[in-house]
């Protein structure tokens, strides 16, 4: 009796030992982990990968260029700016145009009675074609010669201002050369130009030079103000490489690796980073050209691991 009753209790904590699987038929195939990371391939149903709004992009082979990449600013162009005053003390009598107005050069704007008795009601004009992108007056509003009644600006090209700290590449920079642009509050879209200015040297106390590249901008996409990253491509040579978008490379205890995709499974491996250049980077291992890897929901993959296959049972 003592046999049969420690066998029973060995068999009972046997079972309560072995993992519990989802029955066959569940809608998910991986299980979340926490932090844990994906051991092997991960296979996913079409509803999970749409639920992570996965998508990929191809390892290509193809020529990367040698590029400086720092973090940049838009900004409006000076001599393509204006800002409107009066020579006089007045009134605001009349506007003509409303705020994000385009106007052309010549266009009137509004008029002002001057506080001198017996002179006449005058007309001011744009004095540059752009859009109206600040009115700081009122009908009826008092002035003074130093009011700033309104502001013109043409942003139909404006300048990505880049600011650099002192490195070797810094020799490297140089006018004319290409560049490309990107804003935070559209990712993915890259912007060209060409770098037009370079500060004379370093500021003394941030030490930080400021490059200037002038950039398309007929669509009116890039606002002033709006920050990003700015990348010079700093010469024409380029060799061969694997390259895959940067967002397509995580990292872990500095370790860099990837998510490759077939059909629908996907592995995590890792890889060897190489140059940057602009929103790519070069892989040196881990990866053969037309290899689908992820560059969205790839983060989240982190968190799923395969789930174990249930045992067989004999009965």
């Amino acid at each position: 009796m003592r046999t049969s009753f420690a066998i029973l209790v060995i068999a009972g904590l046997v079972l309560l030992s072995r993992p519990v699987y989802a029955h066959e038929g569940h809608a998910d195939e991986t299980a979340l982990t926490g932090n844990d990371s994906a051991s092997g391939p991960l296979d996913l149903s079409p509803d999970t990968i749409a639920n992570l709004d996965i998508k990929t992009a191809t390892a290509a082979l193809k020529n990367l260029p040698e590029t400086l990449t720092m973090p940049a600013t838009v900004t409006l162009i000076p001599e393509r700016q204006a800002k409107v005053t009066t020579r006089f003390d007045g009134l605001i009598r009349s506007i003509k145009v409303n705020l994000g107005a385009q106007v052309m050069q010549g266009q009137e704007l509004l008029t002002v009675e001057p506080v001198t008795p017996f002179t006449k009601t005058i007309s001011l004009y744009a004095p540059v074609d752009g859009q109206v992108i600040e009115q700081n007056v009122v009908l009826g509003q008092p002035v003074t010669f130093e009011t700033i009644l309104m502001e013109i600006a043409n942003t139909e090209e404006v300048l990505v201002k880049g600011a650099l700290y002192e490195t070797p590449a810094l020799a490297k920079v140089k006018v004319g050369q290409k560049i490309s642009a990107e804003v935070a509050i559209y990712p993915g879209q890259s912007f060209s130009g060409i770098v037009e200015k370079i500060d004379a040297g370093p500021a003394a106390e941030s030490r930080v030079m400021n490059l200037y590249a002038r950039v398309k901008n007929t669509d009116n996409t890039l606002k002033p103000n709006l920050r990003g990253t700015l990348s010079v491509y700093l010469n024409e040579d380029s060799k061969s490489a694997i390259v895959v978008p940067a967002s397509a490379v995580l990292e872990n205890n500095g370790i860099s690796f990837v998510y490759v995709r077939d059909k629908n499974r996907f592995e995590k491996r890792e890889v060897q980073r190489g140059r940057a250049s602009g929103s790519e980077v070069e892989v040196i291992s881990g990866l053969f050209p037309d290899e689908q890897v992820v560059t969205q929901g790839n983060y989240q993959l982190q968190y799923l691991k395969p789930a174990a296959a249930p045992h067989n049972e004999e009965h």
